[in-house]
């Protein structure tokens, strides 16, 4: 999947989205039933080795019915790419972007249905420092 736009967001905030489109390998838009687990883990650049969320780099689990949709969405006004739509959404949360003047990197390791080997979204986001935190 191919991360198409990213959005610098403040610190500490929630509900910033990151928004994709992806096809597996045989060229078709993935759907749902694609994946039987998606595992995401997010590095702050800083310090690209260690992941910041769960632990020993375990990450945390994301329910596939929470970030993959079966239709590409086209009536979204916040996708801003094009006309086509996205089929990828994930809506972070203040405790995934701790820190202003930062770059995180999102890692969704997605395990597909009836294989041993990943299919990853990366997605990296700046964040801006706010001042009355």
């Amino acid at each position: 999947m191919q991360a198409f736009a990213t959005q610098t967001v403040f610190e500490q905030t929630g509900g910033g989205l990151l928004m994709g489109r992806g096809k597996g390998l045989d060229g078709v838009y993935f759907v749902r039933s694609d994946f039987t687990s998606i595992t995401l883990r997010i590095y702050d650049m800083a310090e690209p080795g260690v992941s910041i969320n769960g632990t020993n780099n375990s990450g945390e689990g994301v329910p596939v019915s929470s970030v993959i949709f079966n239709s590409l969405q086209t009536s979204d006004p916040r996708w801003t790419v094009d006309s086509t739509g996205y089929n990828f959404r994930y809506t972070l949360k203040a405790d995934d972007i701790p820190d202003g003047g930062r770059r995180y990197r999102f890692e969704f390791e997605m395990l597909p249905a009836g294989a041993s080997d990943p299919f990853w979204g990366v997605f990296e986001v700046p964040t801006l420092s706010l001042y009355s935190v």
